[in-house]
């Protein structure tokens, strides 16, 4: 018997229903304590006086902590993808309500560490660093959720901590951020560095509406994610 869809009232709630979880378990998890080891060396890297701004450390750190919300959107605990497929739901709106939880922690995180980073630096964050840090956000962090959400179909991981396998996809993780960079260093030689950000970004956006989620959803549907799962 083919189970009916949820109807949109029901996604709407579904969809809230997610990011509320994925936030109240994202404070009480206490692998979250990385954060605390990340700062002492992204302020000691914004004292070097090559860095260029101390913009660039927080912005490392947020994307390096948060990589679990960008590359395991079904495993934020251990059996939270069964759990999923347990219950008829409408895979966009899940989806969806993740990344925008991902999106809404990178805003925060780089805010704090922004501020804690800045106020150690030697010079002031001013206006136009901080403009900086989010034009760069707005152009790789769509790219980043879409390549996230696929990596988290492909490759799930069960368990999150400090393994030499959670290592390991931060270093990737990490390393995927750098290539997606590539369009804002480019940008930001031109005069027109602001409105090309802001362009590319929309696009990416975009991308991520059009494309990213109905492909990820289609994959999701085949029911061959809990197939893969890393234990």
């Amino acid at each position: 018997m083919k189970t009916k869809p949820p109807t949109e009232e029901v996604a709407l709630l579904q969809a809230q229903t997610v990011v509320h979880a994925e936030m109240i378990h994202f404070l009480r998890d206490p692998i979250n304590l990385k954060f605390l080891f990340f700062l002492p060396p992204a302020i000691f890297a914004a004292l070097w006086p090559h860095i260029g701004s101390s913009i660039v450390p927080a912005l490392a750190a947020t994307l390096l902590g948060l990589e679990p919300k960008f590359n395991n959107i079904l495993f934020q605990s251990p059996n939270e993808g069964e759990a999923l497929h347990l219950f008829p739901c409408r895979w966009r709106s899940v989806v969806a309500a993740k990344n925008s939880t991902a999106l809404a922690l990178t805003l925060l995180f780089f805010l704090l560490f922004g501020l804690s980073i800045g106020y150690f630096a030697p010079s002031p964050t001013g206006i136009v660093e901080w403009r900086f840090g989010l034009l760069y956000l707005l152009t790789v962090v769509f790219p980043l959720l879409h390549f996230g959400n696929l990596h988290s179909i492909q490759h799930p991981r069960r368990h999150l901590g400090w393994s030499l396998g959670d290592l390991a996809e931060g270093c990737l993780f990490m390393i995927l951020a750098g290539l997606c960079s590539i369009p804002f260093a480019i940008f930001a030689q031109t005069e027109l560095g602001t409105a090309l950000c802001l362009v590319y970004g929309g696009l990416g956006a975009l991308f991520w509406w059009k494309v990213s989620l109905p492909r990820t959803v289609k994959l999701l549907e085949s029911g061959s994610v809990l197939e893969k799962v890393e234990e």
